[in-house]
């Protein structure tokens, strides 16, 4: 066979570009500290791959859903403990109204610090996380609840109602026992009716004419129930707690002095997050159970209290100086943060729960990095080896072609 020299410089560069090759491929695992830069490198090595990074980035996804839900069940935690520490605010001026020594003057100045922490539990209510309301279900862009107090505008009576002003008749109001209703109506010249439908029987409070006690001048209805306003269906009723103050002059005529209403604007769905496949948890309370609870029936469960409703009627009591309401609302308060230990037992568990599974998961990542690295990290001191071998190679080839073909086109003219 006659070798040429265009044979041997073929197979020369064929062999300097094998040796290139295999020094590129070598400089990458190193800058890149991986031995698999692409399927072509380990076509078997990198389904295994493949599976492994799919398993850790779900693991990752849950364990980034438990640390959500665990921040929401904590700041629920911690918005329940503030209501308790203003249960017990509210518990200690009932007991201090209950005692039987304080004039009416004094009664008043603790149902005005009652009625303070009635606003104080309404901004517990709209506790929030993240700019999330987290007692507003799945409304929780807006605060679920609102304080509506009425207040007297060109000689009208008038409350505003998520943004939209009602003027009310002062002179029209109507409770029905029977129906559990409470009925006023608008100063328009179409008048429209305003009705609370009350989950009970509402509660009253008294002040009696001190020259005839016979008389009631001042008669308090705190209650809770749900709203219909005018313009509204059957599906927007609103969920609600309140009081409203009538006063009874000489003649009987009887005249809306005040109106004050907690309603509740989020819905009762739950926020969850998914934990691991298949299995969600709730992340919240519902805000309407926890602040506003209201039975299927009429009958009340003492240990399921609705909040605002008990605090509404502490604040008539000791407005009114009705010392037996007074005493009433001290078994409120005390099943009012019963009630609220319960959700937070809930909510210990599922806190308890949560953690316990992030613990799992959190070793579950160590493993498959630990086996992702194994599959797809190189072996430095090794590939610093290898760049060196092929290194030589390279050099080597270099060198024996500059050798080969010393040949020249004047080594043909001598």
């Amino acid at each position: 066979m006659r070798i040429t020299h265009g044979m041997i410089a073929g197979h020369l560069v064929s062999a300097i570009q094998l040796n290139l090759e295999g020094l590129v491929k070598s400089q990458e695992r190193m800058s890149t500290g991986k031995k698999v830069n692409r399927p072509s490198d380990d076509p078997s090595g990198t389904s295994q791959i493949m599976a492994v990074m799919t398993d850790l980035s779900t693991t990752r996804q849950y364990l980034r859903n438990i640390q959500d839900g665990l921040s929401w069940l904590n700041q629920g935690d911690a918005t329940m403990g503030d209501a308790t520490g203003l249960l017990h605010q509210a518990r200690t001026l009932a007991v201090q109204g209950a005692n039987g020594t304080l004039t009416r003057d004094d009664m008043a100045l603790l149902a005005q610090q009652v009625d303070g922490i009635i606003d104080s539990m309404v901004n517990v209510g709209n506790a929030s996380l993240g700019g999330k309301y987290i007692y507003a279900g799945t409304n929780n862009n807006y605060p679920p609840f609102e304080r509506v107090k009425s207040f007297v505008s060109s000689g009208n009576l008038q409350i505003v109602i998520d943004g939209s002003p009602y003027k009310i008749d002062k002179s029209f109001f109507w409770y029905d026992n029977t129906s559990k209703t409470i009925t006023m109506q608008t100063t328009d010249t179409s008048p429209s009716v305003i009705t609370i439908t009350l989950t009970r029987e509402a509660n009253t409070t008294t002040i009696e004419d001190k020259n005839d006690p016979s008389k009631t001048i001042i008669t308090c209805y705190s209650f809770s129930g749900t709203l219909d306003l005018p313009g509204t269906t059957a599906d927007d009723k609103i969920p609600l707690a309140g009081s409203i103050s009538i006063e009874e002059d000489s003649s009987g005529n009887k005249t809306i002095t005040s109106i004050d209403l907690t309603i509740f604007k989020g819905d009762e769905k739950p926020i969850q997050r998914e934990i691991s496949a298949g299995s969600v948890v709730d992340v919240n309370s519902n805000g309407k159970e926890v602040f506003l609870y209201q039975p299927a029936d009429d009958k009340e469960d003492q240990t399921k209290p609705n909040i605002f409703e008990k605090l509404y009627l502490l604040r008539d009591a000791l407005y009114t100086g009705m010392y037996d309401k007074v005493d009433e609302s001290l078994g409120n308060m005390d099943n009012a943060m019963n009630w609220l230990m319960e959700h937070r037992v809930s909510m210990g568990s599922r806190t308890a729960h949560l953690e316990s599974l992030q613990s799992q998961l959190q070793d579950q990542e160590v493993r498959l990095t630990g086996v992702q690295s194994s599959l797809q990290d190189s072996d430095i001191a090794r590939a610093t080896i290898e760049f060196q071998q092929k290194q030589l190679s390279y050099q080597a080839a270099l060198s024996a072609g500059a050798r080969l073909l010393q040949t020249s086109l004047l080594d043909f003219l001598r």
